[in-house]
Order: C-alpha cells, then sequence, then structure tokens
C-alpha cells in the first residue's frame, strides 16, 4: 500500500477490497460451526459466497450478522461503500470527491479517520488532507483481518459484544 503513495484511486481499490474480506470473515466467524463450513464449501466449489441453502449472501445480511460482533462494521463498511465510488468515477486532480457526499456520509467518515487513525479532519476538509490516511486504514485493517482469520482458522467463534 504504502508503494501507491500518491494515487489515491488504487489504494481505495485496494482498501475495499480488505474491507470487504474483514466484513465477510467476521460474518463467517458468526456462524455456527455447520453454516460456516456450507459457506466455505460454496465458495471453494465456484458457486460464491452463499448459504447452505445455495442463496447469495447480501451485503446487508452480512452487516447484520458481522455488526453484532463490534458496532465498528457497519462503519467500516459504509466507509468502503461510499469510497469504492471514487475509484472508478472520479479524477481526484481535477475534482475532490468528498464534496459528492451527503453530510451524513462525509460525517461518518470524518468521525471514523479522527477518531480511529488520528485524523484531524473536518466538514470542510478536502480529500487532499484525508489521503495520507489510506495507509492507517489500511494497515488497521489488514491487522484485524490477520487476527480474525486466526481465530476463524482455529475454528473459533466470537460472541456479539
Amino acid at each position: 500500500m504504502e508503494r501507491l503513495d500518491g494515487l489515491p484511486g488504487p489504494q481505495i481499490a485496494i482498501l475495499r477490497e480488505e474491507m470487504e474480506s474483514l466484513v465477510k470473515v467476521m460474518y463467517l466467524l458468526r456462524l455456527d460451526m455447520g453454516e460456516r463450513e456450507a459457506t466455505a464449501r460454496n465458495v471453494l466449489d465456484g458457486r460464491g459466497f452463499c448459504d447452505p441453502s445455495g442463496q447469495p449472501i447480501t451485503d446487508q445480511e452480512m452487516l447484520a450478522v458481522a455488526g453484532t460482533l463490534h458496532g465498528w462494521a457497519k462503519i467500516v463498511y459504509t466507509f468502503a461503500r461510499v469510497f469504492i465510488h471514487f475509484a472508478s468515477l472520479y479524477s481526484f486532480a481535477s475534482r475532490d470527491p468528498l464534496d459528492q457526499l451527503t453530510t451524513a456520509e462525509r460525517r461518518t467518515i470524518v468521525d471514523h479517520l479522527n477518531g480511529c487513525h488520528e485524523g484531524r479532519l473536518n466538514d470542510k476538509s478536502p480529500f487532499d488532507a484525508l489521503a495520507p490516511l489510506l495507509v492507517r486504514v489500511f494497515n488497521n485493517i489488514s491487522m484485524n483481518l490477520t487476527c480474525y482469520l486466526a481465530i476463524l482458522e482455529a475454528g473459533r467463534s466470537i460472541e456479539p459484544v
């Protein structure tokens, strides 16, 4: 991620993928072992991220379950959902993508970055002020993903908080 310094589009795309992986792992950790194994089997057999009956698992379903683990799951996913559009729709040099957000979306991102990643942003901060924090966000999510994967690989679960 550090090698992409100054290239926010690719950074955001990678960040979104890491966030999506984190939410999926958090979702799996809340399932009983039978459901977890069936879901994993569906993925490994090429049927995608589906429940035991073969129905695709939606983002909303994942968030509903994963969000019972930690309240920040929804914030992380909101952050990712908003930012994925930046990677493909906006030229960072010609337009500030934060200007395209609702006040609530912007507030969610600013609060998350200030509270969890040592940001010093306000509601009027431009994207250029946010971009240097992307590596910190990635590293934090990557560390959490590594921990949750170890729990998943050990066949354990996590109780809701």
